[in-house]
């Protein structure tokens, strides 16, 4: 057994022993400690003649000894932890030894001992260098051989913030710091706390140098004005990024100081956000009643958290899931009675293609916003349920269209898709279809304002890549990405949501509204960012015939599934004007006109009667559509009924 081994088993053992036990080993070294202390201040003193000192002087130092125990006992610092001692606790046990200096004077003229008067100073300073020298040599042994890994790490955070983190994150076992990286041109090049504060463009080269693993990010990065651009430096590195608590969370007791969280590829891709308007998101919905459908999926569910802080009258949640309905319905439930007891919630399980429960509905609850979330989304599963997914999209909105209009809804809010734009795939064409609807009833003078929202890919909605590649990872991969050049939209729930009700406040009647999206983002390379943020590095197409190693994760391209494009559009032909809202567009197309809508809505709404597919497909590849299929029908019943009418294909 090596010497370090020796060290780790005394140690656990030492750990393992009952409290009392502990205090008495600790009192016996510090008793020790202070006799053997008086013994060196002495001999500091006078040198070689402290074999002729009296044997009443080495008695007032026992006497000072046992008296100082007792105070160290009663004054309660012997319950301090020695790997989380603090500098207040030091401050008080120097206070304490100043016990044994201040005896030696009194004791000196009691016992008779011609006592040096410089003897208790040393005395005192001996023996708080020793008593603080063990308490240090202790806590580091506990901290660093208690046989868990010490990561070595890197802190991003050099102000406030960081600096607290580091005190605390010096105390955790598992980790040890190694250099501070921060942005701010003061702090590098200094030294803080012992750790050299460097700027993220450094980080690659530590890593080498220090053969660091992780990075912890404190609230520090919170307050970078360029958050993104920092992020984008930090994750070129191989190291696993993670997020550490708030300081106030950690005084609160919501947390502790290791429960570190990875960072979620949502703060690379998140941009600088806009404050929602309160004006603009209260117009359409404080004392009104709201009706959301798809209440229970991502957008809508989003939708419904927004508007009950808004203070609506009641809000009617609609969907065809069980579970989703029941999920949100005891979510707002909450939210509501903690808000205003005022306001009432009511879950509904049905279908927007249900003309009679629509009806009842928005006569009933005198509806005067409808938020018309619900649609099937799924590309590739929508391309095998082709009628279906164009009759619940197209239907459902025809259905809540027409009430709409029939009652007076004074706001109808179309949420769209970018799939929308020149679709390759059903799903996109059929909500395509759903815009001209609202565009037909805007045309048509309806008292209803009608609007559609279009926006892209939302980050963590049901289905969509960003909780695949989680999954993915958990699962030890492979990472799958259908096309090297894929490029997608990325926006967050949250800001999306906002967006869509704030939107209903600056448009007018039939207007198409464009959420700013940002850039465009290779899937490629969010699949590498994520890798990289969870430590792992990964390899494109690795050799079948070489294993990876333990911190490598394959990237497989597996082709584009049906339906799919290599970039999606947000706009039909890139014209659009600015709203009252700098994250809000307004997309500025020649009108159809009603009477080419209409028919052509009437007849793709025969054809789903009728269960015709290949009819449908037709009429979605008029130019007014502009469905441009990227493959031929999969859809697995209309393949049958092909199959069986034509065996020769």
């Amino acid at each position: 057994m090596t010497f370090s081994h020796k060290i780790r088993s005394l140690l656990r053992c030492l750990l393992t022993l009952k409290r009392s036990h502990k205090v008495a080993l600790q009192l016996s070294i510090d008793g020790v400690i202070l006799f053997i202390g008086f013994g060196f201040a002495l001999l500091l003193r006078v040198g070689a003649d402290i074999v002729y000192q009296p044997s009443r002087m080495w008695a007032a130092a026992l006497v000072a000894t046992i008296v100082s125990l007792f105070f160290i006992k009663q004054l309660g610092l012997y319950r301090a932890l020695i790997r989380y001692i603090s500098f207040v606790y030091l401050f008080r046990l120097a206070a304490v030894l100043l016990v044994p200096s201040l005896l030696l004077y009194a004791l000196g003229p009691i016992l008779g001992v011609d006592m040096p008067n410089t003897l208790p100073v040393i005395y005192f300073l001996v023996c708080v260098v020793m008593i603080f020298s063990i308490r240090v040599i202790f806590g580091y042994l506990l901290t660093s051989h208690t046989g868990q890994e010490n990561i070595p790490v890197a802190i991003y955070g050099a102000n406030e913030n960081g600096r607290q983190m580091l005190n605390a994150i010096f105390l955790h076992s598992g980790y040890v710091p190694k250099v501070l990286i921060d942005t701010d041109k003061t702090l590098i090049g200094t030294q803080i706390l012992g750790m050299n504060v460097h700027h993220p463009k450094d980080l690659l080269a530590l890593t080498k140098k220090y053969a660091l693993k992780e990075l912890l990010l404190t609230e520090d990065l919170k307050l970078e004005p360029d958050r993104g651009q920092v992020l984008a430096t930090l994750y070129d590195c191989p190291l696993q990024i993670k997020a550490v608590p708030s300081i106030s969370d950690i005084l609160t007791g919501q947390t502790r100081i290791n429960d570190l969280d990875n960072i979620d590829i949502a703060e690379l891709l998140e941009r600088d956000a806009v404050a929602p308007d309160p004006t603009l998101m209260q117009e359409h919905v404080a004392g009104k009643s709201v009706l959301v459908t798809g209440a229970g999926g991502s957008i809508g569910s989003e939708i419904c958290r927004q508007i009950i802080v808004l203070n609506p009258k009641h809000v009617i949640l609609l969907d065809i899931s069980e579970s989703q309905l029941y999920e949100i319905d005891r979510q707002l439930y909450k939210e509501a009675a903690q808000h205003s007891a005022e306001i009432t919630v009511t879950p509904i399980l049905g279908s927007t293609q249900d003309e009679g429960l629509i009806k009842e509905l928005l006569t009933k609850f005198a509806i005067d916003t409808i938020y018309h979330a619900a649609a099937y989304k799924h590309v590739p599963l929508l391309e095998y349920n082709v009628l279906e997914g164009v009759r619940n999209n197209v239907v459902g909105t025809h259905v809540l269209a027409t009430a709409a209009a029939r009652q007076g809804v004074g706001q109808f809010i179309l949420v769209s898709t970018d799939k929308a734009v020149r679709p390759t795939n059903f799903m996109g064409a059929s909500k395509r279809v759903a815009e001209l609807i609202c565009k037909r009833f805007a045309q048509q003078g309806a008292k209803t304002k009608f609007l559609i929202v279009r926006f892209g890919n939302v980050m963590g909605s049901s289905g969509s890549i960003i909780p695949l590649f989680r999954k993915q990872l958990t699962t030890g991969g492979p990472l799958t990405v259908t096309h090297k050049d894929v490029t997608r939209y990325f926006m967050t729930i949250k800001e999306a949501s906002q967006l869509v009700i704030q939107g209903g406040a600056i448009s007018d009647n039939g207007d198409l509204l464009i959420l700013d999206m940002g850039e465009p983002v290779k899937v490629l390379d969010l699949a590498k960012r994520m890798a990289q943020l969870s430590g792992l590095t990964p390899v494109l197409e690795p050799d079948p015939n070489i294993p990876l190693n333990q911190n490598e994760i394959a990237i497989e391209i597996i082709g584009l599934r049906p339906g799919e494009k290599l970039c999606e559009e947000l706009t039909i032909d890139n014209r659009t004007r600015k709203s009252g809202h700098p994250k809000i567009f307004v997309e500025d197309t020649s009108p159809i006109p009603t009477k080419i809508l209409t028919g052509l809505i009437n007849d793709l709404l025969q054809a789903i009667a009728d269960k015709d597919i290949k009819a449908i497909a037709t009429i979605l590849m008029s130019k007014e559509i502009a469905y441009s299929p990227s493959n031929a029908i999969i859809e697995l019943a209309w393949q049958t009924h092909h199959n069986e009418a034509d065996p020769g294909g």
